[in-house]
């Protein structure tokens, strides 16, 4: 029994050895003169972190024309790719909003190793149209996951997302966060939800009018949701600057930055 118990503790010490090491894995990557640092514990990641610079360029270009020390809101931030980057390259106060308890950990690991910890609020809890207890549902708990809803029940497609498993939490609308919460008013906007963009927009309401540029990533095949963004943006005196495909390609998936035309005539 003693021997048994012996290569037990063995067993237990060569585990949680290994199983550290695997959450303290580490990359490094190198854009437009900024060094970052990124978790890369495990296939997804190590992907995310890979294509950094290729996977969306153009999102990266748009960081880039930020106004330094602005307030960016990057809505499905995920493990902090654009949040970081933003708020080291742009010097922005960002809110990373990601509900997602499954990338929670290596977001706010991430933005501890760029030492950004003044620069990056978590919010982790989604942005809606209305405020409301309802289901975050996922099809996957990979660390980095993405494809996850919350509240509509649908998916990128616009289809009735099916579930592997859920659980409730409470979504609030943008409005509502900066008068009654203190959020800074955000100057630019990042929207990447898979299936809920527009309840998002809906739910920013009169900040709108202060927001000077979003990005939204849109599914063009997904007509009725395209449709209504369109409609909604254009009422709110925005129009459509950049129609961005690289990264995208053999995809209906694509991103659009509009920009406030009280701010802007590009």
């Amino acid at each position: 029994m003693k021997i048994l118990n012996f290569f037990q503790k063995i067993i237990d010490v060569l585990r949680d050895y290994f199983i550290e090491r695997i959450l303290e894995k580490k990359s490094i990557i190198h854009h437009n003169g900024e060094k970052l640092f990124f978790h890369t514990s495990n296939s997804l990641m190590n992907y995310r972190v890979k294509t950094f610079s290729t996977k969306e360029p153009e999102t990266l270009e748009w960081i880039d024309t930020f106004n330094s020390k602005s307030i960016f809101w990057d809505n499905g931030a995920n493990v902090g790719l654009y949040s970081i980057y933003a708020s080291k390259k742009r010097n922005t106060q960002t809110i990373a909003f990601e509900p997602s308890y499954f990338n929670l950990e290596f977001l706010s690991k991430n933005i501890i190793i760029n030492n950004i910890s003044d620069k990056v609020i978590i919010m982790p809890l989604p942005l809606n149209d209305v405020n409301k207890l309802s289901k975050l549902q996922f099809i996957s708990s990979k660390w980095s996951g993405a494809h996850n809803t919350f509240d509509k029940g649908i998916d990128q497609y616009g289809n009735k997302y099916m579930p592997k498993f859920e659980y409730k939490v409470y979504g609030l609308n943008g409005k509502f966060l900066v008068e009654h919460f203190n959020f800074d008013q955000p100057d630019y906007i990042k929207i990447d939800v898979d299936g809920i963009e527009f309840s998002v927009i809906v739910g920013l309401g009169d900040i709108l009018k202060k927001v000077k540029e979003i990005l939204i990533e849109t599914n063009y095949k997904n007509k009725i949701q395209s449709k209504k963004i369109r409609d909604f943006m254009i009422a709110k005196n925005f129009k459509i600057h950049r129609i961005c495909n690289q990264g995208f390609e053999n995809t209906p998936f694509r991103n659009e930055i509009w920009i406030n035309l009280n701010f802007n005539n590009k």
